[in-house]
This record gives structure tokens, sequence and C-alpha cells, in this order.
């Protein structure tokens, strides 16, 4: 109980400056971030013989699709490109 305590303590120290001093910056990188460590836990779930790859392939579309999502305004294009990487990183795991 009092590890998880610590360990809320010391993401909230570091979250919360993010959030208040960050700006829209900071959160993108803490959105990313977040993302990378959800991939990184979900590779060896979507497939347990090569979770590195796994790891490794869906970080990529995703930080593009993230990327383009904060540079670049939301269209067609991107919606499209979403549903295929999307299928892509789902794909992986059926193989």
């Amino acid at each position: 109980m009092a590890q998880r305590v610590v360990s809320a303590l010391a993401a909230l120290a570091l979250i919360l400056p993010i959030l208040f001093w960050g700006g829209v910056v900071g959160v993108q990188w803490l959105v990313g971030a977040a993302m990378l460590v959800v991939l990184y836990e979900f590779a060896p779930v979507a497939s347990p013989t090569h979770s590195r790859s796994a790891f490794v392939c869906m970080s990529l579309v995703g930080l593009v699709l993230y990327t383009w999502m904060s540079v670049m305004p939301v269209d067609q294009r991107f919606v499209g490109v979403v549903v295929l990487g999307t299928g892509a990183m789902l794909s992986w795991s059926m193989f």
C-alpha cells in the first residue's frame, strides 16, 4: 500500500508541473509518452513471441499518426491514415 502511495505522489510530482506550466506542447509530450507506455505494455499481448518487434512497429505507426495529429490540421486524409494505421496495428496481433 505504501509503495502505491509513493508511486502516486511521484507521478503527481512529475505530471502536475507539465499540465500547469507545459502548456499545449507539454500535454502533447505527456500524451505521447503515455502512448509509448501503453504500447509497451500491449506488445506482449499483441505478439507474445515477437513482443519487441510488435512494440517497434506499433510505436512507429502511433508516433507518426500522433505527430501528424499534433502538427497538422485533422482532415479526411488524416482520418484515412488513422483507420489504416489502426488496422495495421491490430492486424499485427493476428499473426
